[in-house]
Protein backbone atom coordinates (compact mmCIF):
# COMPACT_ATOMS: atom_id res chain seq x y z
CA UNK A 1 0.00 0.00 0.00
CA UNK A 2 2.74 2.30 0.87
CA UNK A 3 4.22 1.45 -2.38
CA UNK A 4 1.25 2.28 -4.62
CA UNK A 5 1.29 5.85 -2.73
CA UNK A 6 4.79 6.61 -3.06
CA UNK A 7 4.04 5.75 -7.34
CA UNK A 8 1.13 8.24 -6.92
CA UNK A 9 3.42 11.09 -5.44
CA UNK A 10 6.34 10.39 -7.49
CA UNK A 11 4.82 10.68 -10.79
CA UNK A 12 2.62 13.77 -9.61
CA UNK A 13 6.77 15.83 -8.97
CA UNK A 14 7.86 14.42 -11.89
CA UNK A 15 5.07 15.41 -14.34
CA UNK A 16 5.53 18.98 -12.95
CA UNK A 17 9.04 19.02 -13.28
CA UNK A 18 10.70 20.97 -16.05
CA UNK A 19 11.91 18.27 -17.67
CA UNK A 20 8.27 16.66 -18.45
CA UNK A 21 7.00 20.39 -19.51
CA UNK A 22 9.64 20.44 -21.78
CA UNK A 23 9.49 17.23 -23.50
CA UNK A 24 6.00 16.13 -23.30
CA UNK A 25 4.61 17.19 -26.61
CA UNK A 26 0.67 18.35 -26.89
CA UNK A 27 -2.00 16.58 -27.99
CA UNK A 28 -4.42 19.25 -29.27
CA UNK A 29 -3.70 20.62 -32.37
CA UNK A 30 -1.43 24.07 -32.98
CA UNK A 31 -3.41 27.28 -33.07
CA UNK A 32 -3.82 28.76 -36.90
CA UNK A 33 -2.16 31.98 -36.22
CA UNK A 34 1.42 30.02 -34.04
CA UNK A 35 3.58 27.47 -35.91
CA UNK A 36 3.68 24.18 -33.92
CA UNK A 37 5.55 23.40 -31.17
CA UNK A 38 9.13 21.90 -32.14
CA UNK A 39 9.59 19.24 -29.45
CA UNK A 40 12.72 20.07 -26.99
CA UNK A 41 16.03 18.21 -27.24
CA UNK A 42 17.08 15.77 -24.36
CA UNK A 43 13.34 15.42 -22.49
CA UNK A 44 12.91 12.42 -20.65
CA UNK A 45 9.52 10.48 -21.93
CA UNK A 46 7.22 8.41 -19.99
CA UNK A 47 8.78 5.09 -19.69
CA UNK A 48 6.13 1.88 -21.56
CA UNK A 49 5.13 -0.28 -18.65
CA UNK A 50 3.42 -3.15 -20.19
CA UNK A 51 2.61 -4.72 -16.65
CA UNK A 52 1.47 -2.80 -13.28
CA UNK A 53 4.67 -3.51 -11.67
CA UNK A 54 5.26 -0.86 -8.41
CA UNK A 55 8.83 -1.77 -8.00
CA UNK A 56 9.88 -1.72 -11.94
CA UNK A 57 8.02 2.12 -12.41
CA UNK A 58 9.43 3.83 -9.78
CA UNK A 59 13.41 2.52 -11.09
CA UNK A 60 12.37 3.60 -14.17
CA UNK A 61 11.12 6.99 -13.02
CA UNK A 62 14.25 7.08 -10.83
CA UNK A 63 16.79 6.31 -13.81
CA UNK A 64 14.57 9.34 -15.87
CA UNK A 65 15.26 11.67 -12.74
CA UNK A 66 18.65 11.13 -11.94
CA UNK A 67 17.45 8.84 -8.35
CA UNK A 68 18.68 4.87 -9.62
CA UNK A 69 16.88 2.23 -7.06
CA UNK A 70 14.36 4.29 -6.26
CA UNK A 71 12.01 1.07 -6.44
CA UNK A 72 14.00 -0.41 -4.52
CA UNK A 73 14.86 1.93 -1.94
CA UNK A 74 11.81 4.05 -1.11
CA UNK A 75 10.11 2.72 1.85
CA UNK A 76 8.04 5.45 2.96
CA UNK A 77 6.85 9.48 1.86
CA UNK A 78 9.89 10.78 3.63
CA UNK A 79 12.86 8.83 1.45
CA UNK A 80 11.19 10.37 -1.36
CA UNK A 81 10.98 13.70 -0.58
CA UNK A 82 14.55 13.72 0.14
CA UNK A 83 15.50 11.89 -2.77
CA UNK A 84 13.57 14.70 -4.66
CA UNK A 85 14.72 17.12 -3.23
CA UNK A 86 18.44 16.19 -4.21
CA UNK A 87 17.21 15.48 -7.69
CA UNK A 88 15.64 18.80 -8.51
CA UNK A 89 18.55 20.80 -6.82
CA UNK A 90 20.66 19.34 -8.30
CA UNK A 91 19.45 19.44 -12.20
CA UNK A 92 16.31 21.42 -12.44
CA UNK A 93 16.07 24.56 -10.59
CA UNK A 94 15.12 28.11 -12.27
CA UNK A 95 17.62 29.97 -9.81
CA UNK A 96 19.83 29.37 -12.42
CA UNK A 97 18.24 31.24 -15.45
CA UNK A 98 19.91 33.74 -16.66
CA UNK A 99 17.89 33.98 -19.94
CA UNK A 100 14.76 33.64 -21.14
CA UNK A 101 14.26 31.40 -24.08
CA UNK A 102 11.57 32.12 -27.19
CA UNK A 103 8.75 29.39 -28.13
CA UNK A 104 12.56 28.12 -31.04
CA UNK A 105 15.27 28.09 -28.33
CA UNK A 106 16.63 31.13 -29.36
CA UNK A 107 17.68 33.33 -25.99
CA UNK A 108 16.23 36.69 -25.93
CA UNK A 109 17.70 37.66 -22.44
CA UNK A 110 21.34 38.01 -21.43
CA UNK A 111 22.63 35.29 -19.01
CA UNK A 112 23.71 31.68 -19.28
CA UNK A 113 22.96 28.23 -17.53
CA UNK A 114 25.32 26.94 -15.08
CA UNK A 115 27.51 23.69 -16.46
CA UNK A 116 25.13 20.50 -15.82
CA UNK A 117 21.92 22.63 -15.56
CA UNK A 118 18.76 22.77 -17.39
CA UNK A 119 16.10 25.45 -16.72
CA UNK A 120 12.17 26.29 -17.24
CA UNK A 121 11.37 27.24 -20.24
CA UNK A 122 9.89 30.27 -18.56
CA UNK A 123 11.02 31.50 -15.10
CA UNK A 124 7.74 34.11 -14.58
CA UNK A 125 4.94 31.64 -15.97
CA UNK A 126 4.42 28.69 -17.75
CA UNK A 127 4.08 28.89 -21.43
CA UNK A 128 0.83 27.28 -23.36
CA UNK A 129 2.49 24.01 -24.50
CA UNK A 130 3.51 23.71 -20.57
CA UNK A 131 -0.39 24.70 -20.01
CA UNK A 132 -1.40 22.04 -22.77
CA UNK A 133 0.96 19.42 -21.95
CA UNK A 134 -0.28 19.45 -18.23
CA UNK A 135 -3.65 19.80 -19.22
CA UNK A 136 -2.94 16.15 -21.79
CA UNK A 137 -0.71 14.32 -19.24
CA UNK A 138 -3.83 14.81 -16.64
CA UNK A 139 -6.45 13.65 -18.90
CA UNK A 140 -4.68 10.84 -20.42
CA UNK A 141 -2.34 9.75 -18.17
CA UNK A 142 -3.34 10.44 -14.47
CA UNK A 143 -7.21 10.09 -14.97
CA UNK A 144 -7.04 7.86 -17.78
CA UNK A 145 -4.06 5.09 -18.16
CA UNK A 146 -2.87 5.42 -14.10
CA UNK A 147 -6.01 6.05 -12.63
CA UNK A 148 -8.13 3.48 -14.76
CA UNK A 149 -5.11 0.58 -15.37
CA UNK A 150 -3.92 1.08 -12.18
CA UNK A 151 -4.89 3.17 -9.24
CA UNK A 152 -8.53 2.25 -9.52
CA UNK A 153 -8.40 -1.68 -10.04
CA UNK A 154 -5.76 -1.68 -7.50
CA UNK A 155 -8.58 0.44 -4.98
CA UNK A 156 -10.99 -1.53 -5.76
CA UNK A 157 -9.08 -5.09 -5.43
CA UNK A 158 -7.93 -3.64 -2.40
CA UNK A 159 -11.59 -2.55 -1.20
CA UNK A 160 -12.53 -5.98 -2.13
CA UNK A 161 -9.93 -7.81 -0.02
CA UNK A 162 -10.79 -5.48 2.90
CA UNK A 163 -14.26 -6.09 2.91
CA UNK A 164 -13.65 -9.98 2.51
CA UNK A 165 -11.03 -9.72 5.44
CA UNK A 166 -13.53 -7.80 7.70
CA UNK A 167 -16.44 -10.46 6.51
CA UNK A 168 -14.07 -13.06 7.56
CA UNK A 169 -13.39 -10.99 10.78
CA UNK A 170 -17.09 -10.58 11.37
CA UNK A 171 -17.64 -14.39 11.23
CA UNK A 172 -14.72 -15.15 14.07
CA UNK A 173 -16.03 -12.32 15.52
CA UNK A 174 -19.30 -13.57 15.86
CA UNK A 175 -18.44 -17.07 15.96
CA UNK A 176 -16.69 -15.59 19.66
CA UNK A 177 -19.61 -14.29 20.86
CA UNK A 178 -21.62 -16.84 20.10
CA UNK A 179 -19.25 -19.21 21.82
CA UNK A 180 -19.00 -16.31 24.87
CA UNK A 181 -22.87 -16.95 24.90
CA UNK A 182 -23.32 -20.46 25.26
CA UNK A 183 -20.44 -20.46 27.52
CA UNK A 184 -22.13 -18.20 29.66
CA UNK A 185 -25.72 -20.02 29.46
CA UNK A 186 -24.12 -22.99 30.30
CA UNK A 187 -22.26 -21.52 33.19
CA UNK A 188 -25.29 -20.19 34.49
CA UNK A 189 -27.15 -23.16 34.45
CA UNK A 190 -24.59 -25.60 36.09
CA UNK A 191 -24.66 -22.78 38.43
CA UNK A 192 -27.82 -22.87 39.54
CA UNK A 193 -28.17 -26.70 39.32
CA UNK A 194 -24.80 -26.65 41.69
CA UNK A 195 -26.97 -24.44 44.28
CA UNK A 196 -29.83 -26.39 43.45
CA UNK A 197 -28.24 -29.25 44.55
CA UNK A 198 -26.11 -27.76 47.45
CA UNK A 199 -29.86 -26.18 48.84
CA UNK A 200 -31.68 -29.15 47.95
CA UNK A 201 -29.96 -31.86 49.46
CA UNK A 202 -30.72 -32.73 53.53
CA UNK A 203 -28.35 -33.83 55.91
CA UNK A 204 -28.04 -36.41 58.36
CA UNK A 205 -28.68 -33.63 61.00
CA UNK A 206 -31.61 -32.06 59.44
CA UNK A 207 -33.54 -35.42 59.00
CA UNK A 208 -32.74 -36.50 62.80
CA UNK A 209 -35.36 -33.87 63.45
CA UNK A 210 -37.88 -35.59 61.18
CA UNK A 211 -37.14 -38.62 62.10
CA UNK A 212 -37.48 -38.27 66.03
CA UNK A 213 -40.61 -36.35 65.44
CA UNK A 214 -42.27 -38.97 63.21
CA UNK A 215 -44.50 -40.41 66.13
CA UNK A 216 -45.06 -37.17 67.95
CA UNK A 217 -48.39 -36.25 66.92
CA UNK A 218 -49.49 -39.81 67.53
CA UNK A 219 -47.97 -39.68 71.11
CA UNK A 220 -50.11 -36.51 71.58
CA UNK A 221 -53.19 -37.30 70.88
CA UNK A 222 -52.67 -40.43 72.81
CA UNK A 223 -51.89 -38.86 76.33
CA UNK A 224 -54.72 -36.54 75.64
CA UNK A 225 -57.27 -39.85 75.27
CA UNK A 226 -55.77 -41.27 78.03
CA UNK A 227 -56.25 -38.15 80.41
CA UNK A 228 -60.15 -38.19 79.97
CA UNK A 229 -60.02 -41.63 80.95
CA UNK A 230 -58.01 -40.94 83.94
CA UNK A 231 -60.29 -38.65 84.96
CA UNK A 232 -63.38 -40.60 84.24
CA UNK A 233 -61.81 -43.26 86.36
CA UNK A 234 -61.30 -41.00 89.30
CA UNK A 235 -65.22 -39.50 88.71
CA UNK A 236 -66.46 -42.99 88.76
CA UNK A 237 -64.28 -43.94 92.47
CA UNK A 238 -65.18 -40.54 93.88
CA UNK A 239 -69.14 -40.86 92.91
CA UNK A 240 -69.06 -44.53 93.87
CA UNK A 241 -70.00 -45.42 90.54
CA UNK A 242 -71.43 -49.75 90.56
CA UNK A 243 -69.01 -51.74 89.91
CA UNK A 244 -65.84 -49.69 91.32
CA UNK A 245 -63.86 -50.16 94.52
CA UNK A 246 -65.39 -47.30 96.21
CA UNK A 247 -69.33 -47.90 95.41
CA UNK A 248 -70.62 -48.60 98.53
CA UNK A 249 -68.58 -45.81 100.24
CA UNK A 250 -65.65 -45.46 102.25
CA UNK A 251 -65.44 -48.94 103.94
CA UNK A 252 -65.33 -50.70 101.09
CA UNK A 253 -62.75 -48.51 99.39
CA UNK A 254 -60.33 -49.29 102.54
CA UNK A 255 -61.39 -52.78 102.08
CA UNK A 256 -60.36 -53.25 98.21
CA UNK A 257 -57.06 -50.55 98.84
CA UNK A 258 -55.91 -52.75 101.54
CA UNK A 259 -56.21 -55.94 99.81
CA UNK A 260 -54.61 -54.10 96.64
CA UNK A 261 -51.61 -52.94 99.26
CA UNK A 262 -50.89 -56.28 100.23
CA UNK A 263 -51.14 -57.90 96.97
CA UNK A 264 -48.61 -55.37 95.10
CA UNK A 265 -46.72 -53.10 97.19
CA UNK A 266 -46.18 -54.51 100.93
CA UNK A 267 -42.67 -54.71 102.56
CA UNK A 268 -43.00 -56.33 105.71
CA UNK A 269 -39.78 -54.95 106.69
CA UNK A 270 -41.51 -51.23 107.34
CA UNK A 271 -43.49 -50.43 110.68
CA UNK A 272 -40.20 -51.76 112.38
CA UNK A 273 -39.39 -55.08 111.16
CA UNK A 274 -37.27 -57.14 113.81
CA UNK A 275 -38.01 -60.87 112.67
CA UNK A 276 -41.04 -62.86 112.31
CA UNK A 277 -44.23 -61.78 113.80
CA UNK A 278 -42.79 -57.90 113.70
CA UNK A 279 -43.12 -55.57 110.90
CA UNK A 280 -45.84 -55.61 108.50
CA UNK A 281 -45.54 -59.69 108.45
CA UNK A 282 -48.91 -60.14 110.46
CA UNK A 283 -50.77 -58.04 107.52
CA UNK A 284 -49.13 -59.15 104.66
CA UNK A 285 -47.54 -62.61 105.87
CA UNK A 286 -44.33 -63.50 105.15
CA UNK A 287 -44.60 -63.28 101.11
CA UNK A 288 -42.00 -61.31 99.71
CA UNK A 289 -43.33 -58.74 96.99
CA UNK A 290 -40.15 -57.86 93.96
CA UNK A 291 -38.41 -55.27 95.54
CA UNK A 292 -38.66 -52.81 92.53
CA UNK A 293 -42.69 -53.06 93.52
CA UNK A 294 -42.13 -52.08 97.03
CA UNK A 295 -44.19 -48.91 97.73
CA UNK A 296 -44.56 -47.68 94.62
CA UNK A 297 -48.21 -46.83 95.64
CA UNK A 298 -46.65 -44.01 97.98
CA UNK A 299 -42.99 -43.18 95.94
CA UNK A 300 -43.88 -40.28 93.01
CA UNK A 301 -40.11 -40.09 92.47
CA UNK A 302 -40.02 -43.42 91.65
CA UNK A 303 -43.42 -44.26 90.24
CA UNK A 304 -44.33 -41.17 88.29
CA UNK A 305 -40.99 -38.22 87.98
CA UNK A 306 -38.23 -40.51 86.97
CA UNK A 307 -39.30 -42.89 84.40
CA UNK A 308 -39.74 -41.02 80.51
CA UNK A 309 -42.87 -43.80 79.12
CA UNK A 310 -44.98 -45.83 81.17
CA UNK A 311 -46.42 -49.10 80.01
CA UNK A 312 -50.01 -47.22 80.80
CA UNK A 313 -52.56 -47.89 78.32
CA UNK A 314 -55.98 -47.40 79.73
CA UNK A 315 -57.25 -47.53 75.85
CA UNK A 316 -56.97 -50.42 75.28
CA UNK A 317 -59.11 -53.37 77.21
CA UNK A 318 -56.99 -56.05 79.09
CA UNK A 319 -55.09 -56.95 82.45
CA UNK A 320 -53.69 -53.80 83.60
CA UNK A 321 -50.01 -53.39 83.50
CA UNK A 322 -47.41 -53.20 86.87
CA UNK A 323 -47.47 -49.26 85.99
CA UNK A 324 -50.73 -49.29 85.54
CA UNK A 325 -51.24 -50.49 89.09
CA UNK A 326 -48.58 -48.62 90.58
CA UNK A 327 -50.34 -45.10 89.09
CA UNK A 328 -53.91 -46.31 90.90
CA UNK A 329 -52.26 -47.09 93.84
CA UNK A 330 -50.46 -43.81 94.17
CA UNK A 331 -53.83 -41.90 92.99
CA UNK A 332 -55.98 -43.92 95.60
CA UNK A 333 -53.61 -42.64 98.34
CA UNK A 334 -53.39 -39.09 97.01
CA UNK A 335 -56.41 -38.05 95.98
CA UNK A 336 -59.87 -39.30 97.63
CA UNK A 337 -58.05 -40.90 100.14
CA UNK A 338 -61.88 -40.17 102.71
CA UNK A 339 -64.91 -41.35 100.82
CA UNK A 340 -68.07 -40.89 102.61
CA UNK A 341 -68.66 -43.03 105.17
CA UNK A 342 -71.79 -44.39 103.52
CA UNK A 343 -73.53 -43.70 100.22
CA UNK A 344 -76.71 -41.57 100.26
CA UNK A 345 -79.30 -43.48 100.82
CA UNK A 346 -82.76 -43.83 98.70
CA UNK A 347 -85.00 -42.51 101.06
CA UNK A 348 -82.24 -39.97 101.74
CA UNK A 349 -81.65 -38.42 98.84
CA UNK A 350 -85.54 -37.75 98.21
CA UNK A 351 -85.40 -35.05 101.51
CA UNK A 352 -83.83 -32.00 101.24
CA UNK A 353 -81.41 -32.81 103.50
CA UNK A 354 -80.06 -35.31 101.62
CA UNK A 355 -79.90 -33.71 99.13
CA UNK A 356 -77.56 -30.94 100.05
CA UNK A 357 -75.29 -33.21 101.58
CA UNK A 358 -75.12 -35.16 98.15
CA UNK A 359 -74.65 -31.50 96.62
CA UNK A 360 -72.30 -30.42 99.33
CA UNK A 361 -70.51 -33.88 98.03
CA UNK A 362 -70.06 -32.99 94.41
CA UNK A 363 -68.78 -29.99 95.08
CA UNK A 364 -65.91 -31.72 97.22
CA UNK A 365 -65.42 -34.14 94.65
CA UNK A 366 -65.14 -31.34 91.67
CA UNK A 367 -61.98 -29.67 94.03
CA UNK A 368 -60.47 -33.16 94.21
CA UNK A 369 -60.82 -33.72 89.86
CA UNK A 370 -59.08 -30.42 89.68
CA UNK A 371 -56.39 -31.07 91.75
CA UNK A 372 -55.85 -35.00 90.34
CA UNK A 373 -56.10 -32.86 86.81
CA UNK A 374 -52.68 -32.15 87.02
CA UNK A 375 -51.36 -35.38 87.78
CA UNK A 376 -53.47 -36.61 85.52
CA UNK A 377 -51.70 -34.51 82.85
CA UNK A 378 -48.35 -35.63 84.13
CA UNK A 379 -49.12 -39.34 83.79
CA UNK A 380 -50.48 -38.89 80.28
CA UNK A 381 -47.65 -37.13 79.18
CA UNK A 382 -45.23 -39.88 79.78
CA UNK A 383 -47.82 -42.69 78.57
CA UNK A 384 -46.20 -45.24 75.94
CA UNK A 385 -46.81 -43.81 72.60
CA UNK A 386 -46.84 -45.45 68.58
CA UNK A 387 -43.24 -46.37 68.73
CA UNK A 388 -42.53 -45.06 64.88
CA UNK A 389 -39.78 -43.70 65.95
CA UNK A 390 -38.04 -45.75 68.93
CA UNK A 391 -35.20 -47.21 67.49
CA UNK A 392 -34.25 -43.78 66.14
CA UNK A 393 -34.74 -42.47 69.90
CA UNK A 394 -32.49 -45.13 71.67
CA UNK A 395 -30.23 -44.35 69.01
CA UNK A 396 -29.69 -40.51 70.49
CA UNK A 397 -29.60 -41.97 74.04
CA UNK A 398 -26.84 -44.51 72.82
CA UNK A 399 -24.86 -41.59 70.97
CA UNK A 400 -24.45 -40.33 74.63
CA UNK A 401 -22.48 -42.89 76.00
CA UNK A 402 -25.61 -45.47 77.63
CA UNK A 403 -25.42 -48.60 76.37
CA UNK A 404 -28.04 -50.39 74.09
CA UNK A 405 -30.18 -51.95 77.02
CA UNK A 406 -29.75 -48.34 78.86
CA UNK A 407 -31.47 -46.65 75.86
CA UNK A 408 -34.23 -48.82 76.04
CA UNK A 409 -34.91 -48.82 80.15
CA UNK A 410 -34.83 -44.88 79.93
CA UNK A 411 -36.92 -44.62 77.10
CA UNK A 412 -38.74 -47.49 77.33
CA UNK A 413 -40.31 -49.86 74.23
CA UNK A 414 -42.69 -47.43 72.75
CA UNK A 415 -41.29 -44.00 73.88
CA UNK A 416 -44.21 -41.37 75.11
CA UNK A 417 -44.72 -38.20 74.15
CA UNK A 418 -42.64 -36.61 77.00
CA UNK A 419 -39.72 -38.68 76.23
CA UNK A 420 -40.12 -38.11 72.30
CA UNK A 421 -39.52 -34.24 73.60
CA UNK A 422 -36.92 -34.79 75.88
CA UNK A 423 -34.90 -35.77 73.43
CA UNK A 424 -35.72 -33.32 70.74
CA UNK A 425 -35.45 -30.47 73.10
CA UNK A 426 -32.69 -31.66 75.21
CA UNK A 427 -30.63 -34.88 75.12
CA UNK A 428 -30.24 -33.95 70.97
CA UNK A 429 -28.35 -30.92 71.95
CA UNK A 430 -25.91 -32.56 74.67
CA UNK A 431 -23.78 -34.35 71.69
CA UNK A 432 -20.65 -33.01 69.78
CA UNK A 433 -22.12 -35.00 66.91
CA UNK A 434 -24.95 -31.83 66.92
CA UNK A 435 -22.48 -28.98 66.82
CA UNK A 436 -20.16 -30.66 64.26
CA UNK A 437 -23.29 -30.91 62.15
CA UNK A 438 -24.00 -27.12 61.57
CA UNK A 439 -20.75 -27.59 59.81
CA UNK A 440 -23.16 -27.65 56.30
CA UNK A 441 -25.03 -25.89 54.07
CA UNK A 442 -26.44 -22.91 55.43
CA UNK A 443 -29.76 -23.82 53.63
CA UNK A 444 -29.63 -27.21 56.16
CA UNK A 445 -28.61 -24.68 58.83
CA UNK A 446 -31.57 -22.64 58.51
CA UNK A 447 -34.04 -25.52 57.65
CA UNK A 448 -32.47 -26.85 61.31
CA UNK A 449 -33.09 -23.47 63.02
CA UNK A 450 -36.79 -23.87 61.65
CA UNK A 451 -36.98 -26.94 63.33
CA UNK A 452 -35.61 -25.93 66.58
CA UNK A 453 -37.58 -22.84 66.54
CA UNK A 454 -40.77 -25.18 66.05
CA UNK A 455 -39.54 -27.63 68.65
CA UNK A 456 -39.67 -24.62 71.11
CA UNK A 457 -42.88 -23.24 69.91
CA UNK A 458 -44.28 -26.69 71.33
CA UNK A 459 -42.76 -26.66 74.09
CA UNK A 460 -44.26 -23.20 74.91
CA UNK A 461 -47.76 -24.71 74.15
CA UNK A 462 -46.83 -27.59 77.00
CA UNK A 463 -45.77 -24.92 79.51
CA UNK A 464 -48.92 -22.50 78.71
CA UNK A 465 -51.11 -25.45 79.43
CA UNK A 466 -49.04 -26.35 82.86
CA UNK A 467 -49.16 -22.82 83.87
CA UNK A 468 -53.11 -22.85 83.20
CA UNK A 469 -53.39 -25.73 85.42
CA UNK A 470 -51.46 -23.62 87.73
CA UNK A 471 -54.19 -21.09 87.37
CA UNK A 472 -56.89 -23.41 87.83
CA UNK A 473 -55.26 -24.66 91.24
CA UNK A 474 -54.93 -21.46 92.61
CA UNK A 475 -58.26 -20.18 91.78
CA UNK A 476 -59.32 -23.33 93.74
CA UNK A 477 -57.36 -21.98 96.60
CA UNK A 478 -58.95 -18.94 96.95
CA UNK A 479 -62.28 -20.28 96.61
CA UNK A 480 -61.71 -22.57 99.39
CA UNK A 481 -59.86 -19.78 101.04
CA UNK A 482 -62.71 -17.26 100.65
CA UNK A 483 -65.10 -20.57 101.82
CA UNK A 484 -63.29 -20.79 105.44
CA UNK A 485 -63.36 -16.72 105.54
CA UNK A 486 -67.37 -17.18 105.02
CA UNK A 487 -67.96 -20.31 107.62
CA UNK A 488 -66.07 -18.02 110.03
CA UNK A 489 -68.42 -14.90 109.70
CA UNK A 490 -71.74 -17.00 109.61
CA UNK A 491 -70.23 -18.30 112.68
CA UNK A 492 -69.68 -15.39 114.54
CA UNK A 493 -72.86 -14.02 113.41
CA UNK A 494 -74.94 -16.91 114.42
CA UNK A 495 -72.75 -16.87 117.50
CA UNK A 496 -73.61 -13.04 118.35
CA UNK A 497 -77.45 -13.34 116.90
CA UNK A 498 -77.51 -16.63 120.30
CA UNK A 499 -75.90 -14.61 122.82
CA UNK A 500 -78.68 -11.80 122.10
CA UNK A 501 -81.33 -14.03 122.37
CA UNK A 502 -79.69 -15.19 125.49
CA UNK A 503 -79.75 -11.72 127.01
CA UNK A 504 -83.14 -11.16 125.85
CA UNK A 505 -84.07 -13.95 127.96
Amino acid sequence: MTRHILLIVLFSVWCVSPSFAQGQPSTQPPPATQAPTPSLPNVPQLPNVPSFSPDSVLNSLGTQLGIPGLGGSLTDLSSLSDSLTSSIGGGLDCRFCKEVVDVKGTPVLGGGIPPGKQCCTSCTAPTAAVREAMDTHRKDFLMGTLWTDYVRPALRAMSTELSANMAAQTASLGTFIDAQTQITSVRAIQKMQAQAIKDYTPSEELCSFGTLAASLSESDLRSDAIKIVMSEMALARNLGTSNNAAAAGAGEDISNRVSFFIKEFCDVTNNNYTGPQTGLTLMCGTARQADFKFNRDIDYARTIHQPQTLRVDFLTAGAPSIEEKEVDGLIYNLYGHKQMTARITPSQIKTAAGQRSYMLERSMVARRMLAQNSLNSIVAMKAQGGGVNAQFVQSVLASLGLSAQEARQLSGTNPSYFAQMDVLTKRLYQSPQFYTGLMDKPANVTRQTAAMEALALMQERDTYRAVRRSEMLMAALLELSTRDIEMQTLDKVAGESARRTERGR
